[in-house]
């Protein structure tokens, strides 16, 4: 079974991307074609870098940034038209897959035909916790979490995302730059929608946190941003004070690596 890889990059650090790819080129199940799509970085080093790939089976596109519009949302629109393969597996470009990633997740889908999006189990590279994200994704367990499921972890099946209309690129509630959490909003409606979500309890990438983009992103989501689309999808709201409270990761030794 080939998976495209669909990996939008915006001006990431070249020691990133460098572990990145490698962890890509590495994996087991080697059948899959890596879609780039660069969303209109500026730094000379990302570019430098992506010119600098030579491979077939990997394909590199480009996006404009556009304003007052989520541009990750139009670039992994973009990039899921150049898919070839049913199963897509998003990817952050500052991110690490485990060399058996592909493999586990294909083999889990293959052997669930019902499933329509997989997340799975991440390592937080920062502090070397590990996330324990539920297998089954019911109504109930969507109403009590904040976080249900890891967008860069996620694998699903390409005609289903279409079907609901992709990612949301423009919404009534962003700030400035355009930013919502599209890839909540996607869960919500694809749950809404009657696609069935799903998490394996391996382990399959090692999650970096830190960096700008992430944890802005993360204090943003926190309250109004989720709770306005679990309020519009008929989800229950979440109290503010209760989400720093929802557990997510727990802590192991730091050779987990």
């Amino acid at each position: 079974m080939k998976v495209s890889v669909l990996l939008p990059v915006y001006n990431t650090k070249i020691e990133y991307l460098h572990d990145c790819f490698n962890s890509i080129f590495m994996q087991t199940h080697k059948n899959y074609e890596v879609i780039v799509i660069d969303n209109g970085s500026t730094n000379t080093d990302t570019l430098e870098y992506l010119n600098k790939i030579k491979k077939d089976n990997v394909k590199i596109y480009r996006t404009e940034r556009q304003g007052n519009k989520n541009n990750l949302s139009i670039a992994l629109n973009y990039g899921l038209t150049k898919c070839e393969n049913e199963f897509v597996a998003r990817m952050d470009a500052d991110d690490i897959m485990l060399s058996t990633r592909l493999e586990s997740q294909v083999n889990y889908m293959k052997n669930n035909a019902k499933i329509d999006i997989l997340g799975g189990q991440y390592v937080n590279i920062e502090d070397a916790s590990i996330s324990k994200l539920p297998e089954f994704l019911s109504r109930e367990v969507i109403d009590k979490r904040a976080f249900f499921i890891s967008h860069p972890t996620v694998m699903f099946r390409k005609s289903k995302i279409l079907e609901i209309g992709g990612y949301l690129e423009e919404s009534s509630l962003c700030n400035d730059s355009g930013y919502f959490p599209e890839d909540l909003e996607l869960w919500l409606r694809a749950y809404k929608s009657g696609l069935i979500l799903r998490n394996c309890q391996s382990i399959v990438l090692l999650y970096r946190r830190n960096n700008d983009e992430k944890l802005s992103k993360t204090i943003l989501e926190s309250d109004e941003f989720s709770n306005f689309y679990r309020d519009k999808y008929c989800f229950k709201i979440i109290p503010k004070n209760n989400f720093q409270k929802i557990p997510v990761t727990f802590n192991v030794r730091k050779n987990i690596f």
